[in-house]
Protein backbone atom coordinates (compact mmCIF):
# COMPACT_ATOMS: atom_id res chain seq x y z
CA UNK A 1 0.00 0.00 0.00
CA UNK A 2 1.18 3.38 -0.83
CA UNK A 3 0.78 6.53 1.25
CA UNK A 4 -2.08 7.86 -0.84
CA UNK A 5 -4.23 4.81 -0.21
CA UNK A 6 -3.38 4.94 3.54
CA UNK A 7 -4.41 8.62 3.67
CA UNK A 8 -7.60 7.76 1.81
CA UNK A 9 -8.35 4.87 4.19
CA UNK A 10 -7.73 7.09 7.25
CA UNK A 11 -9.88 9.88 5.78
CA UNK A 12 -12.62 7.37 4.98
CA UNK A 13 -12.41 5.90 8.50
CA UNK A 14 -12.59 9.39 10.02
CA UNK A 15 -15.61 10.20 7.84
CA UNK A 16 -17.38 6.98 8.82
CA UNK A 17 -16.61 7.60 12.49
CA UNK A 18 -17.82 11.21 12.18
CA UNK A 19 -21.12 10.03 10.66
CA UNK A 20 -21.47 7.37 13.40
CA UNK A 21 -20.75 9.99 16.08
CA UNK A 22 -23.29 12.39 14.51
CA UNK A 23 -25.93 9.63 14.41
CA UNK A 24 -25.21 8.72 18.03
CA UNK A 25 -25.43 12.38 19.11
CA UNK A 26 -28.67 12.89 17.15
CA UNK A 27 -30.29 9.80 18.65
CA UNK A 28 -29.08 10.73 22.14
CA UNK A 29 -30.45 14.27 21.83
CA UNK A 30 -33.70 12.92 20.46
CA UNK A 31 -33.95 10.61 23.47
CA UNK A 32 -33.26 13.53 25.85
CA UNK A 33 -35.92 15.64 24.10
CA UNK A 34 -38.43 12.80 24.32
CA UNK A 35 -37.64 12.28 27.99
CA UNK A 36 -38.06 16.00 28.65
CA UNK A 37 -41.40 16.07 26.81
CA UNK A 38 -42.62 13.01 28.70
CA UNK A 39 -41.56 14.59 32.02
CA UNK A 40 -43.38 17.81 31.13
CA UNK A 41 -46.46 15.86 30.11
CA UNK A 42 -46.32 13.83 33.31
CA UNK A 43 -46.10 17.02 35.40
CA UNK A 44 -49.02 18.60 33.53
CA UNK A 45 -51.15 15.49 33.91
CA UNK A 46 -50.34 15.24 37.60
CA UNK A 47 -51.38 18.88 38.11
CA UNK A 48 -54.60 18.34 36.19
CA UNK A 49 -55.27 15.11 38.09
CA UNK A 50 -54.91 16.94 41.40
CA UNK A 51 -57.15 19.75 40.11
CA UNK A 52 -59.79 17.24 39.05
CA UNK A 53 -59.56 15.59 42.46
CA UNK A 54 -60.21 18.90 44.17
CA UNK A 55 -63.14 19.67 41.87
CA UNK A 56 -64.66 16.23 42.47
CA UNK A 57 -64.28 16.69 46.23
CA UNK A 58 -66.11 20.03 46.04
CA UNK A 59 -68.89 18.44 44.00
CA UNK A 60 -69.21 15.57 46.47
CA UNK A 61 -69.50 18.04 49.35
CA UNK A 62 -72.18 20.06 47.55
CA UNK A 63 -74.10 16.92 46.58
CA UNK A 64 -74.18 15.66 50.18
CA UNK A 65 -76.59 18.45 51.15
CA UNK A 66 -78.93 17.97 48.19
CA UNK A 67 -82.27 16.16 48.18
CA UNK A 68 -82.28 12.49 47.31
CA UNK A 69 -84.99 10.42 45.67
CA UNK A 70 -85.97 9.15 49.10
CA UNK A 71 -86.36 12.72 50.40
CA UNK A 72 -88.49 13.66 47.40
CA UNK A 73 -90.66 10.57 47.88
CA UNK A 74 -91.21 11.47 51.55
CA UNK A 75 -92.07 15.04 50.57
CA UNK A 76 -94.52 13.80 47.93
CA UNK A 77 -96.20 11.48 50.47
CA UNK A 78 -96.43 14.31 52.99
CA UNK A 79 -98.03 16.61 50.40
CA UNK A 80 -100.52 13.89 49.46
CA UNK A 81 -101.47 13.36 53.13
CA UNK A 82 -101.88 17.11 53.60
CA UNK A 83 -104.05 17.34 50.48
CA UNK A 84 -106.25 14.50 51.76
CA UNK A 85 -106.63 16.25 55.12
CA UNK A 86 -107.53 19.55 53.43
CA UNK A 87 -110.09 17.77 51.23
CA UNK A 88 -111.62 16.18 54.34
CA UNK A 89 -111.83 19.58 56.08
CA UNK A 90 -113.43 21.13 53.02
CA UNK A 91 -116.02 18.35 52.96
CA UNK A 92 -116.77 18.75 56.67
CA UNK A 93 -117.10 22.52 56.28
CA UNK A 94 -119.56 22.05 53.40
CA UNK A 95 -121.54 19.60 55.53
CA UNK A 96 -121.62 22.07 58.44
CA UNK A 97 -122.74 24.84 56.09
CA UNK A 98 -125.50 22.64 54.67
CA UNK A 99 -126.68 21.67 58.18
CA UNK A 100 -126.66 25.31 59.31
CA UNK A 101 -128.60 26.34 56.20
CA UNK A 102 -131.18 23.58 56.84
CA UNK A 103 -131.53 24.60 60.51
CA UNK A 104 -132.03 28.25 59.57
CA UNK A 105 -134.54 27.24 56.90
CA UNK A 106 -136.50 25.13 59.43
CA UNK A 107 -136.48 28.00 61.96
CA UNK A 108 -137.72 30.44 59.38
CA UNK A 109 -140.47 28.03 58.29
CA UNK A 110 -141.60 27.50 61.92
CA UNK A 111 -141.76 31.21 62.62
CA UNK A 112 -143.58 31.77 59.39
CA UNK A 113 -146.07 29.04 60.36
CA UNK A 114 -146.57 30.49 63.88
CA UNK A 115 -147.11 33.99 62.66
CA UNK A 116 -149.96 32.93 60.36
Amino acid sequence: MDTESIKFAITLAQFVMLIALAAYTYLGDQNKATTARVSTLETDLTDKYEEHGERISKLEVSVDGQLTHKDLAELYDSINKLAATVNQLVGETKLQSDCLRMMIHNMVNRRAGESQ
